[in-house]
Order: C-alpha cells, then structure tokens, then sequence
C-alpha cells in the first residue's frame, strides 16, 4: 500500500496535478477513481476532465464500468480500479488500494492542518509515504 502526497500552495496547482493524473492513468491503461465528497465536488471535476485540453474520457458511475477514469462519492471502485485520488477530508484504509492520492495542501492553515492528519494517518498504519 502506497500513499502519494501531491505538495500543492494554490487552486491551479491542483487543477493542474488532478489531470496529469488522470491523464496519467489513462496513457497506462490503469483505472483510476476520484473520490469526491460532494455532487458540486463531481460536477466540477466533470467538467475539468472534458474542458481540458487533454479531453480526458471519464464517467460519473451509477453501477459497475468498465471505464478507466470514474468520478464517484463512493470509495468503490465501480471499475475495479486499484488506484484512489482522494478528494475528501477524511484519510482512505490503505489496505483497500494499491495507491491512493492525496493533496498536501499549504494554501492555508486549515488546509495544511488537514494534510498533516491525512499524513499521520497513513503513518501509523505504516503505509509507503512518497511526496510529490
């Protein structure tokens, strides 16, 4: 179990890793699924993955895909997918993925504060840290 820590300091930082990882995972044939904790959550990173220029294929599931990249609020993953982009506030069980993503975040101290926890989470269970 691997746990991938994006370093991030403003929104288009994220904007910017959420589709390289996508587009990441799509190049490799590897599904993926971003966990969102929100319909807002999902209908903007729908429109991201389409509007961007990499036009990325994806869906928002209702059952069981055979599509690589999904935008789902359950942790899931409705495409077998063995990687998780985690977009909520609370840490994944690292036991259920092969790697999962998350931000660590230092656009403000909520936000950092949020990471720290996420980060001492997956440290006690002793999960493979890597920082990007």
């Amino acid at each position: 179990m691997k746990v991938v820590f994006f370093n991030v300091k403003k929104p288009l930082d994220k904007l910017v890793k959420l589709v390289k990882c996508a587009k990441e995972h799509f190049e490799k044939q590897k599904a993926l699924v971003f966990l969102v904790s929100d319909k807002k959550s999902e209908q903007f990173l729908d429109q991201l993955l389409w509007q961007n220029a990499a036009f990325l294929p994806h869906t928002v599931p209702e059952g069981p895909t055979e599509e690589l990249i999904i935008i789902s609020p359950q942790k899931e993953p409705l495409n077998n997918a063995k990687h998780i982009f985690n977009l909520t506030s609370d840490p994944l069980d690292p036991t259920e993925f092969q790697v999962i993503y998350e931000f660590d975040d230092g656009s403000n101290w909520k936000k950092k504060a949020l990471s720290k926890k996420k980060f001492t989470f997956y440290h006690n269970l002793k999960a493979q840290i890597q920082a990007k």
